[in-house]
């Protein structure tokens, strides 16, 4: 299991800064989930095999981005997530696919994780 932490302190920063006008303890998991999702979508064009069981096995746990995928191979199962993250030959990717894909976010596609993370603390807010 690959447990995928991508660093978004200044996220979670303007996220503390957002919620401390409301009740905190009661959105911010919620909300951390929720950006751990936005940011899983965002990566996934970037995750190797278009159509596989890696971009197919992840999910969020405590803001975390979670890949569960294994395969076999001689001598047993191993860790197929892990091994994909950390492959440096991109021959054997999808086109346009990468090993550290949280890495290869363009500027645009930054840009518009943040406007929907700005999107989703709007949203709570009103919520609450």
């Amino acid at each position: 299991m690959l447990r995928l932490e991508v660093d978004i302190k200044g996220v979670q920063d303007n996220v503390n800064r957002m919620l401390k006008k409301k009740v905190k303890t009661i959105y911010y998991d919620r909300v951390m989930d929720e950006i751990a999702y936005l940011l899983k979508d965002t990566m996934e064009p970037y995750v190797p095999m278009k159509s596989g069981q890696l971009r197919g096995n992840a999910y969020v746990d405590n803001g975390n981005i979670i890949y569960t995928a294994k395969a076999e191979r001689r001598g047993g199962r191993y860790d197929y997530a892990a091994y994909q993250y950390m492959n440096e030959f991109p021959k054997r990717f999808t086109p346009g696919t990468f090993g550290h894909w949280d890495k290869h976010l363009t500027a645009a596609d930054k840009q518009y994780f943040y406007e929907q993370v700005k999107d989703l603390i709007v949203e709570e807010m009103n919520d609450a």
